[in-house]
Protein backbone atom coordinates (compact mmCIF):
# COMPACT_ATOMS: atom_id res chain seq x y z
CA UNK A 1 0.00 0.00 0.00
CA UNK A 2 1.39 3.40 -0.93
CA UNK A 3 -0.43 5.71 1.43
CA UNK A 4 1.52 8.87 2.10
CA UNK A 5 -0.97 11.51 3.23
CA UNK A 6 -3.72 11.87 5.80
CA UNK A 7 -5.56 15.18 5.98
CA UNK A 8 -8.16 16.38 8.49
CA UNK A 9 -9.84 19.72 9.09
CA UNK A 10 -11.37 21.90 11.75
CA UNK A 11 -13.74 24.74 10.93
CA UNK A 12 -15.22 27.35 13.25
CA UNK A 13 -16.83 30.73 13.09
CA UNK A 14 -19.33 30.68 10.24
CA UNK A 15 -21.84 33.36 11.16
CA UNK A 16 -24.81 31.69 9.46
CA UNK A 17 -25.90 28.05 9.32
CA UNK A 18 -26.07 28.20 5.52
CA UNK A 19 -22.48 29.44 5.32
CA UNK A 20 -21.32 26.70 7.69
CA UNK A 21 -23.02 24.05 5.54
CA UNK A 22 -21.37 25.40 2.38
CA UNK A 23 -17.97 25.54 4.10
CA UNK A 24 -18.32 22.00 5.41
CA UNK A 25 -19.38 20.70 1.99
CA UNK A 26 -16.32 22.27 0.35
CA UNK A 27 -14.01 21.01 3.10
CA UNK A 28 -15.46 17.49 2.90
CA UNK A 29 -14.96 17.42 -0.88
CA UNK A 30 -11.32 18.49 -0.56
CA UNK A 31 -10.65 15.99 2.23
CA UNK A 32 -12.31 13.12 0.38
CA UNK A 33 -10.33 13.83 -2.79
CA UNK A 34 -6.96 14.11 -1.02
CA UNK A 35 -7.62 11.13 1.25
CA UNK A 36 -8.47 8.95 -1.77
CA UNK A 37 -6.35 5.89 -0.98
CA UNK A 38 -6.73 4.47 -4.50
CA UNK A 39 -5.26 7.67 -5.95
CA UNK A 40 -2.46 7.75 -3.38
CA UNK A 41 -1.58 4.13 -4.05
CA UNK A 42 -1.56 4.75 -7.82
CA UNK A 43 0.87 7.69 -7.70
CA UNK A 44 3.03 6.60 -4.75
CA UNK A 45 5.38 4.58 -6.97
CA UNK A 46 5.90 7.67 -9.15
CA UNK A 47 6.70 9.78 -6.09
CA UNK A 48 9.16 7.20 -4.76
CA UNK A 49 10.89 7.11 -8.16
CA UNK A 50 11.51 10.88 -8.04
CA UNK A 51 13.87 10.57 -5.09
CA UNK A 52 14.21 7.26 -3.22
CA UNK A 53 15.70 9.13 -0.24
CA UNK A 54 12.22 10.50 0.53
CA UNK A 55 10.22 7.33 -0.16
CA UNK A 56 9.35 6.83 3.53
CA UNK A 57 7.86 10.28 4.20
CA UNK A 58 4.23 10.49 5.24
CA UNK A 59 2.35 13.77 5.52
CA UNK A 60 -0.17 14.47 8.25
CA UNK A 61 -2.02 17.69 7.47
CA UNK A 62 -4.58 19.53 9.60
CA UNK A 63 -6.51 22.38 8.01
CA UNK A 64 -7.86 24.86 10.55
CA UNK A 65 -10.35 27.33 9.15
CA UNK A 66 -11.59 30.14 11.38
CA UNK A 67 -13.70 33.22 10.85
CA UNK A 68 -11.49 36.32 10.56
CA UNK A 69 -13.54 38.25 13.15
CA UNK A 70 -13.26 35.43 15.68
CA UNK A 71 -9.51 35.12 15.15
CA UNK A 72 -8.99 38.87 15.55
CA UNK A 73 -10.94 38.86 18.83
CA UNK A 74 -8.88 35.97 20.19
CA UNK A 75 -5.65 37.76 19.28
CA UNK A 76 -6.84 41.04 20.81
CA UNK A 77 -7.88 39.31 24.04
CA UNK A 78 -4.54 37.56 24.21
CA UNK A 79 -2.64 40.83 23.71
CA UNK A 80 -4.69 42.51 26.46
CA UNK A 81 -3.87 39.65 28.85
CA UNK A 82 -0.13 40.21 28.36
Amino acid sequence: MGLFMKITAESQGAEMVEKALINNTVIDTILNDLNDYTWQDRISSQLRALNPQFSHITLGIILRLFCKKTSELVILNHIQDI
